[in-house]
């Protein structure tokens, strides 16, 4: 299942959707309003447009009890802009935040009160637009019943590239010193477009002949 994490509304009544996987993608709501008299709602108040939320299982992106959107309807027709493999931490974190919340039942406002955290300061955070410190980090998921766990690994994509540019330029390398082994004067001077001249050429100070190497 193509997961949500992420939903953001953009200009000319577009949203912007983000999935688990790392795929990213613009969906046009206008089609919607031809076709489904009740989204109209969405043209006439562009506040309640801006509200656009994830369910707390990532199935669907919603504005109210009567308005929401399956996350398979975005997944196939949405324009693809993006696609990665590390999805934006930003965005990642305020899934988990958001997702934690509700399944607790709890309001932003009643986590606020548990944790001390302005209210406001936890909806950037479920917005993808905050950046907490690891003290505030500590004190939500003590908030939500939670413990945080923070781990660094290289990522298997960057070794993966790391590997590959090494192989290619050893595979570079040697392509360039085979190129170049047991070349008579003759060749490399037709190589170079040139001619090259016996006298005076050495290897390893010692004079060679029609070999160079």
């Amino acid at each position: 299942m193509h997961k949500t994490i992420f939903a953001k509304a953009q200009d000319d009544f577009k949203i912007k959707v983000v999935f688990s996987d790392g795929k990213v993608v613009l969906y046009d709501m206008k089609p919607i309003f031809a076709l489904v008299p009740a989204f109209r709602s969405l043209q006439t108040k562009p506040e309640l447009f801006s509200a656009v939320k994830v369910d707390s299982q990532g199935t669907m992106i919603f504005w109210n009890d009567s308005l929401n959107l399956d996350a398979k309807e975005i997944w196939a027709n949405g324009t693809l802009i993006e696609y990665t493999k590390k999805p934006n931490v930003n965005h990642l974190l305020a899934y988990r935040i958001q997702l934690a919340r509700l399944d607790l039942g709890m309001t932003q406002k009643e986590l606020s009160e548990k944790t001390g955290i302005c209210q406001a300061d936890i909806s950037k955070l479920e917005r993808g637009l905050g950046n907490p410190s690891i003290a505030t980090l500590v004190r939500l998921a003590e908030g939500l019943d939670m413990e945080l766990s923070v781990d660094l690994h290289r990522s298997p994509v960057k070794e993966a590239e790391k590997t590959l540019v090494t192989e290619g330029n050893m595979d570079e390398e040697k392509c360039i010193i085979e190129n170049f082994r047991h070349k008579t004067l003759e060749e490399r001077a037709a190589a170079y477009g040139g001619q090259l001249n016996l006298a005076g050429e050495y290897d390893r100070g010692e004079p060679v002949g029609r070999e160079v190497w």
